[in-house]
């Protein structure tokens, strides 16, 4: 029901970074990765959202696949980069990132 509401709220009041890391989020729950992936990427790349860069790369940290990796690291520092991001979400970033490299 909340992804029916967030597609809608996509539709009618306009694109947001949130809104399509909400959707993302809820995807990744139900198990459709493939959605998930879509929609953190929409949320990145014509947005340039940051937090959606971390929450991606949070997700793929969660896995734990060895070959997600090097897109792990690409999250962080676009996140790190970005100019839509919280604070406390760049921080975060930073820390995984000094974390990620430090193994």
């Amino acid at each position: 029901m909340a992804l029916k509401w967030y597609r809608k709220s996509w539709q009618y009041e306009g694109k947001s970074g949130g809104v399509c890391s909400n959707i993302a989020s809820l995807y990744a729950g139900l198990g459709n990765i493939r959605q998930a992936k879509f929609w953190w990427n929409k949320a990145i790349l014509e947005l340039n959202d940051g937090d959606a860069a971390l929450d991606y790369a949070k997700f793929l940290i969660n896995r734990e696949n060895k070959r997600d990796y090097h897109k792990i690291i690409e999250l962080l520092k676009f996140a790190i980069k970005s100019d839509y991001i919280t604070e406390i979400s760049k921080e975060e970033a930073g820390q995984l990132l000094k974390n990620l490299e430090s193994t």
